[in-house]
Formats: C-alpha cells, sequence, structure tokens
C-alpha cells in the first residue's frame, strides 16, 4: 500500500511543467522589413503565360490572386525552377524547355533573395531556358 507521502511525489512528478524550450533566434529585418532568404524581386521573360514581368513581393504576407489561366502557378513554377528544382518535381513536365512561352525561342527565370545582413542581398538566382534544351540547365 503506498503512503500519501508517495502517492504526492507521484503527482509532482505527473503535474511538473515541462522544461521550458529554448527561443528560436529572432532575424533581423532590414529597412523594408526582410529577413534573410526572403524573396526580394522575380523577373521573367518568355515564362508560359508571361512575356515579361518584374515583381517586388513584400517582406510579409503575399498572395497571388486571379483567375483560372492568369499564370498564378507559372508563378510558382518560375520560382522552383529559379532555385534549381528539377522540372519533373513540379509534376507539369519533364523538360525545362517546355516552360517557354509559346512561339518563343528561349525564357529566363531569376530571383533575389534578401541577405543575412540587413539591407544587402544574398543571392540572384537565375535560369535561362532555351526551348530546345532538354535540361535547361544553364544557371546564372
Amino acid at each position: 500500500m503506498a503512503t500519501s507521502a508517495a502517492r504526492a511525489a507521484k503527482r509532482a512528478r505527473i503535474a511538473a511543467p515541462p522544461p521550458p524550450t529554448p527561443t528560436p533566434t529572432q532575424l533581423r529585418r532590414g529597412d523594408g522589413g526582410y529577413v534573410p532568404g526572403n524573396i526580394v524581386e522575380i523577373e521573367l521573360s518568355n515564362f508560359m503565360t508571361y512575356h515579361r514581368l518584374a515583381c517586388r513581393p513584400g517582406p510579409r504576407l503575399n498572395l497571388v490572386l486571379g483567375p483560372n489561366g492568369s499564370g498564378k502557378s507559372s508563378l510558382v513554377c518560375a520560382i522552383a525552377l529559379a532555385l534549381a528544382a528539377d522540372p519533373g518535381v513540379l509534376g507539369r513536365v519533364a523538360s525545362v524547355g517546355a516552360f517557354v512561352k509559346r512561339g518563343e525561342e528561349s525564357g529566363h527565370v531569376k530571383i533575389s533573395l534578401a541577405g543575412t545582413h540587413p539591407n544587402t542581398l544574398s543571392a540572384s538566382r537565375g535560369r535561362s531556358i532555351p526551348r530546345t534544351s532538354p535540361s535547361g540547365s544553364s544557371m546564372v
């Protein structure tokens, strides 16, 4: 038979709060509000539905809205390809050349990312896409 002291000790172990979790390091935002790794700029040329596009997403929540066929998924594909994703990952086509806009010989995607220090760019990643290339692997 357990004593009341033993029962109280068991209750204390069960009810003890979990150890504190470490707080994540706060990323410093630059003057524009971007944290390292944020997409600062997207540039497309002759890519799927786009003839030319240059946009600067905001530093916080961004939504891409539009009717069917307006290019929302095209923008996501461009970001993935600029970050060196294999086109098969996107589940659309096997060749990068298939992303070139109909009637054009080549296309280009480029994204710029915020750097690790406020107000600096970390990298600009791009991809030139010739229609005839099976891989379109030339990275900038």
